[in-house]
């Protein structure tokens, strides 16, 4: 009699899985921590020098230049044999430097810096992370595997936006600069203890194959990323408005990233029981709410509240994008770096478009604009949601 073989769930010892995704884990954390200062507290500090909305946004469009055609590149290059270790130890050695240097220098071209550094660096770890993870884990527990991961980012960017917020209280803005830079040094020894390189433990069948379903979900990333990347940069700058220290800011962007833990853990346990499609839809929409709550919002308790319901959806949305371009990658940095490209093209277009909004229109008009952006990513993902129903009913009627 046969028998029926099934991949197990980890293809490597658990020893050595447990210690790639611990230092991984730590990696990713602290990137939480210096995007809070990235995005949260460099606005501020621009807003401090009186620089214009429209540059505070075209600054922060900044991070996804370069950073996606750097992630094609470099995924390309490690499927083929590039060590992957070295080139996350080199991301955070120049992330490190970056911040160093801008700590020192002054105005404009420090914040432009900064920027262009965290866009470069940051999804270029991101893509190798993933990669190696997705290499590792099957597609049975993706979604719980993927969860977990992205939980560290959560952690960290609600510590750096605790911490980061007092200590710009307590001794200026700038001082964050100093402080991100001895963050990513931190990230950098960890990177050094990456068993392995990173390499892969088994071969890449297709490199880069993009197919319908990816490009209409990488769609609906770039659009509700456009609308996430916006915000970390305008709720700062309208709740500063409504009378509100930069204390209180860091404990209202905190404590969305608190709710974002439960949320990413429930979300990896949702999307491996019911599918990444269906709980990336209920994010999605999640988003439009909590945008036309901001939209409201007078007092810190308003703040608060959106920032709740922002967390969740974030939480739901991202964890299932995860998990799905874990099970379509495979271990590919490649199309990993599909992921991140979509991202960073968002990025880009995010704060831009928040920027002039808010110059012409109004800080609040921007979260209006912001809502509908992430009802439009509902758009390339209904086709996508039909065809996965359809299969599901013609497998059952069989």
């Amino acid at each position: 009699m046969g028998f029926i073989y099934r991949r197990p769930i980890l293809i490597e010892e658990p020893v050595m899985w447990s210690r790639t995704f611990t230092v991984l884990f730590i990696i990713s954390l602290i990137l939480g921590i210096v995007g809070a200062a990235g995005s949260i507290f460099l606005p501020l500090l621009m807003k401090e020098e009186a620089i214009d909305y429209s540059i505070i946004g075209a600054v922060g469009a900044l991070t996804g230049i370069g950073g996606g055609i750097a992630q094609l590149i470099v995924g390309a290059a490690s499927d083929r044999g590039l060590d992957r270790k070295l080139l996350i130890v080199l991301s955070m050695l120049f992330l490190s430097l970056s911040f160093a240097a801008s700590y020192v220098a002054r105005g404009i071209p420090a914040y432009v810096l900064i920027s262009l550094a965290v866009g470069l660096c940051t999804p270029i770890v991101a893509t190798i992370s993933l990669a190696i993870i997705s290499d590792r884990a099957s597609s049975e527990v993706m979604g719980r595997v993927m969860g977990s991961y992205r939980i560290s980012r959560s952690i960290g960017w609600t510590v750096g936006n605790l911490s980061l917020g007092f200590i710009a209280d307590a001794y200026g803005s700038k001082s964050i600069l100093l402080y991100s830079s001895l963050f990513s040094s931190a990230a950098l020894l960890a990177a050094l203890n990456i068993p392995g390189g990173g390499r892969l433990k088994r071969k890449v069948e297709a490199r880069g194959k993009a197919t319908g379903e990816l490009v209409l979900f990488l769609l609906s990333l770039g659009l509700v990323t456009m609308a996430a990347s916006a915000d970390n940069y305008f709720i700062p700058l309208l709740a500063v408005d409504n009378g509100l220290s930069k204390s209180a800011v860091g404990t209202i962007t905190a404590l969305g990233s608190l709710v974002e833990i439960p949320f990413m853990l429930l979300s990896g346990v949702v999307t491996d029981r019911f599918g990444d499609k269906i709980v990336m839809l209920f994010g999605a929409v999640g988003f439009a709410l909590a945008y036309y709550r901001f939209n409201s919002a007078q007092v810190y308790l308003d703040f608060a509240l959106a920032q709740a319901l922002r967390g969740m959806s974030f939480a739901l949305f991202y964890a299932a994008s995860l998990a799905l371009i874990g099970r379509l990658s495979r271990g590919s940095a490649t199309v990993t770096g599909y992921y991140g490209l979509s991202q960073q093209v968002g990025s880009v277009v995010g704060p831009f478009l928040g920027g002039l909004v808010s110059n012409y229109l109004g800080l609040r008009e921007t979260f209006i604009a912001l809502s509908t952006m992430s009802l439009s990513a509902l758009i390339p993902m209904l086709p996508i949601y039909r065809r996965m129903s359809s299969s599901t009913s013609r497998s059952v009627q069989r």
